[in-house]
């Protein structure tokens, strides 16, 4: 049998949990679109170069390798950091 106390079961607890995890999102996203111009480039511009040096990666070890899963690893392992 499980140990779940009843209150997780009621329907009114599930439902208060979604309503706090969404208030929560709502919350950070309107942190998020309040940052500054700065911080939105340079937010933008280091997420772009993570990507794309993580496409060279993958590129590079595709090629040398002739492994698409190698080829992921490596994008994976460098966009992971």
């Amino acid at each position: 049998m499980s140990a779940t106390p009843a209150a997780a079961a009621d329907p009114d607890v599930a439902s208060q949990d979604s309503e706090d995890t969404f208030d929560r999102l709502v919350e950070e996203g309107e942190q998020r679109l309040g940052r500054s111009w700065l911080g939105l480039t340079a937010t933008g511009f280091l997420g772009g170069l993570d990507v794309g040096i993580g496409v060279l990666a993958l590129l590079l070890v595709e090629h040398t390798t002739h492994s698409v899963l190698l080829g992921g690893l490596a994008f994976a392992a460098v966009s992971s950091r």
